[in-house]
């Protein structure tokens, strides 16, 4: 949600207002960074901000604090000196002694500031002003989240337990996104960095470690893990697995089959659960390892956020390592440095291929010696030449896929799986909706046919094909012709982009999009103008159209492509979920993954012949969702009886989703004649 998300008043006073739970919970839970300079802080602050603080350190938080050595004002009252480093070295001592006195809580949290300090979450400096005659007494506070929204706080308030909860205090707020507020932020940010550089020539400033003794700190040391110290903090029971649901049946036996050589894939049909399979999974490996390094890598950005969102619903320490996260790097050495000097700690990283076979990353992770879990979610998308030629060495892997079979190469598909340890349990579509684990479907297919300009292009790439292989071919997956390659790119395009399929479009939609949250997918392809379609502007995509169709209807509508930056995917995925759009458009980046269970029916007006794609398609808009009885599928099918190759692979994937429909009898006497005529009477492989 982050900052922006959140309702932030323009003051908060302690009599009026309820400061923790309404301001710095909520605040802290959502943001990155936290900085704060203030003349009075003592441990039990955190035992108030620990539900807060819990949020922020699981999404790897970093605070930074300028304090005075005091505990209270009458500390600095009651004494009189001559200024040396030495006693101002003795003030700090005394003043962490008694952060070990108090209750339970009390002392755990004073435990758990050490450890922050110790695991680089916390960096705290000591200010003292040289005139002697005053002391450092700031009130800065500011906060930082993910997306680039910051929050600023001044007032009265100091950082301890009784500043929050029985002072009379007040401050007032500054928010980034709130129109003429951005330079109060600024200007608190500049004083900040100020102190923190020790640009200030009237203020003294000591990183801790010079003004603490060594011995002090060791007082400090504990056993407990930091998921343990917020636990008493809480007074939780501290449980090694902390899961909010029980696993079903399917999901419990193959995490079972998985553990006995601790290899294999998940072929699970597409909703039916393979990320919470993979949180059990990694749950029950605690049952045997006291620690333990995760790796979750996947396809994509909004992947690493949803894994992101999930893990941290369980508390867990997470790390988002991809280009949007530029200190990824430096973390990521933390993290790994850190592990490695305790004997039990979990983290759970989540990566994009990408940057997982980055050279940087590959770096850090020889330093693991292949002791790491490994999850690949969408593990299909590791058959390229080159991930097959850079696979990892650990022992422990597993796949997750809907469809972990390489349509265009067998020895890939077997170098794969392989890898994996084979296809260890697989749980079919059929099998999920006879469980109830999905939601049944209606499929209505929409037959259209070419224009005479796209046959006789159709006709020309053909010609083409056959002069280069001697003969033709609907699979790329039959040739291994970089140039036949192409044509056939260019001759399915043709297929995705039949122009009747917009004139259909305009015929079914107005009803369609008056039952709301609808998904249409498009295919890559461009229409170019001619004299007697004043439809499409000189050049436009398939998108571009159906997004102008939309909007002469006066329909509203979210796009969800590739080119849209990650904050803006996520925004059009929130605004289709809470009704703000009733329709959402988009091309092959929502394909793998992507949970929006609200999606009630689809539009396919583009789909390619690889089966992975049509199966993970129907597959995104069938999980369930609160209301949602069935959900509908309108499949727009080239039917070109001239060409019975190009009607066969049409067909095909026809087939593939009727057969499994609510109204597959109805279907079936509608259009059995055609499935006798290409697909059975003939059999599947004729030529």
């Amino acid at each position: 949600m982050g900052l922006s998300g959140l309702s932030i008043k323009l003051k908060y006073k302690s009599i009026f207002d309820d400061i923790l739970n309404d301001f710095y919970i909520p605040v802290l839970s959502n943001s990155i960074y936290y900085y704060r300079a203030v003349g009075y802080f003592s441990s039990t602050i955190l035992v108030e901000y620990a539900k807060g603080l819990k949020q922020f350190i699981n999404r790897n938080g970093k605070m930074k604090l300028i304090i005075s050595p005091y505990l209270i004002p009458a500390d600095f009252q009651a004494i009189h000196y001559e200024y040396n480093q030495e006693y101002t070295k003795g003030l700090v001592n005394v003043m962490f002694e008694e952060f070990l006195n108090g209750s339970e809580e009390v002392v755990a949290s004073s435990k758990l500031l050490v450890m922050l300090l110790e695991l680089g979450y916390l960096e705290i400096m000591v200010a003292e002003p040289q005139n002697h005659n005053g002391l450092f007494h700031e009130k800065i506070g500011l906060f930082y989240d993910e997306f680039g929204n910051s929050i600023a706080i001044s007032g009265s308030n100091n950082e301890t337990g009784r500043s929050i909860l029985l002072n009379h205090e007040s401050f007032n707020t500054f928010c980034s996104w709130k129109e003429g507020q951005l330079d109060y932020i600024i200007d608190h940010e500049n004083d900040f960095k100020a102190y923190w550089n020790k640009q200030y020539p009237n203020i003294r400033t000591y990183d801790l470690s010079e003004a603490i003794d060594k011995e002090l700190l060791k007082k400090f040391k504990t056993n407990e893990s930091v998921e343990e110290l917020f636990s008493m903090i809480l007074k939780e029971d501290f449980k090694i697995s902390i899961l909010d649901f029980e696993p079903y049946s399917y999901q419990k036996e193959a995490v079972d089959i998985w553990l006995q050589n601790k290899q294999g894939i998940f072929k699970f049909a597409t909703g039916a659960g393979k990320t919470k399979s993979a949180i059990y999974l990694m749950e029950r490996l605690k049952e045997t390892y006291k620690s333990l390094f995760y790796l979750i890598v996947v396809p994509d950005k909004t992947l690493v956020n949803q894994w992101t969102d999930e893990l941290n619903t369980y508390q867990f320490s997470t790390l988002k390592c991809y280009s949007d996260n530029r200190d990824w790097n430096k973390t990521l050495k933390d993290k790994i440095d850190i592990f490695l000097m305790y004997d039990s700690k979990y983290e759970y990283i989540i990566v994009t291929n990408d940057t997982f076979f980055n050279e940087r990353f590959q770096r850090e992770l020889l330093k693991l010696k292949n002791n790491f879990m490994l999850v690949v979610d969408e593990c299909h998308t590791w058959g390229t030449d080159r991930i097959l030629a850079n696979l990892p060495n650990n022992k422990m892997r597993l796949g997750l896929s809907a469809t972990p079979e390489l349509f265009f190469s067998q020895e890939k598909t077997e170098k794969l799986i392989n890898f994996f340890g084979g296809i260890t349990y697989e749980y079919s579509l059929e099998r999920a909706i006879s469980e109830d684990r999905l939601v049944g479907y209606y499929y209505y297919p929409i037959f259209v046919q070419l224009n005479q300009d796209e046959k006789a292009e159709y006709d020309v790439l053909t010609h083409k094909i056959v002069k280069i292989i001697g003969r033709d071919v609907e699979d790329i997956s039959d040739v291994y012709d970089k140039a036949v390659e192409m044509l056939l790119f260019k001759r399915a395009r043709i297929v995705y982009g039949a122009k009747s399929k917009l004139n259909k479009l305009i015929e079914i939609i107005p009803e369609l999009s008056q039952k709301g949250r609808l998904l249409i997918y498009c295919g890559p392809t461009t229409y170019i103008s001619d004299a007697e379609d004043d439809l499409f502007e000189v050049s436009m995509s398939q998108l571009q159209a159906v997004n102008k169709i939309l909007g002469n209807l006066g329909i509203k509508f979210a796009q969800y492509t590739s080119k849209e930056d990650e904050q803006d995917r996520i925004n059009a995925i929130n605004a289709f979920k809470n009704d703000t759009y009733s329709t959402l458009v988009a091309i092959k980046c929502l394909d793998e993954g992507i949970n929006i269970p609200q999606i009630e029916r689809a539009i396919i007006l583009a789909s390619s012949t690889n089966p992975r794609e049509f199966i993970q398609r129907r597959g995104r808009i069938l999980r369930h969702h609160l209301g949602k009885k069935f959900s509908e599928i309108y499949d727009f099918i080239v039917l070109e009886e001239d060409y019975e190759r190009l009607v066969k692979k049409e067909l095909e994937r026809f087939y593939e989703f009727a057969r499994l429909a609510i109204n597959y009898r109805e279907i079936e006497l509608k259009y059995g004649h055609l499935l006798n005529k290409y697909l059975f009477e003939r059999g599947s492989n004729n030529e």
